[in-house]
């Protein structure tokens, strides 16, 4: 009723024989890609930061495993690199990361892509999920100073 945008619609379906049907995304969700894209600089290869976790043993927590097994979505981290930024700012195996700088990450190509317009030495912000003592997960935010990518 104020004219406020409220979601983005990112898919509709639209057929003869059904009333058309369209999915949107929450303005909540969206801003901050919105922030990514307006900042977003190209990066040279030798610019770019480095994490510090094995991506090819990471495993992607889709909504079907999340409600199987109580998980949140995002990225299970199998290992992180023995003295990386990830290590020295505490990301342990068994860590889940659904953010990075606000932005929501539910796949590994979700991760590479935020990843790849962050700099060498910036100082980014992981919203990570790690299993209590309970068996239950619990949210943190951890700060990480990346590194400049080894060849």
């Amino acid at each position: 009723m104020r004219g406020e945008v409220i979601g983005i619609n990112t898919v509709k379906f639209a057929d003869e024989e059904v009333e058309g049907m369209g999915y949107s995304i929450p303005i909540s969700d969206v801003i901050p890609i919105i922030n990514q894209l307006v900042d977003r600089r190209i990066l040279k290869e030798s610019e770019k930061g480095y994490l510090g976790i094995n991506l090819e043993t990471a495993e992607e927590v889709d909504v079907t495993v999340s409600r199987q097994f109580g998980m949140p979505e995002g990225i299970y981290i199998n290992d992180v690199i023995e003295d990386s930024p990830a290590e020295k700012a505490g990301l342990k195996p068994g860590s889940i990361i659904t953010a990075f700088n606000g932005i929501k990450v539910k796949t590994k190509d979700d991760l590479i892509n935020v990843i790849s317009y962050a700099k060498a030495g910036e100082k980014v912000t992981l919203k990570i999920n790690v299993m209590n003592d309970n068996g239950d997960y619990v949210e943190e935010e951890l700060t990480v100073v990346l590194a400049k990518k080894k060849d």
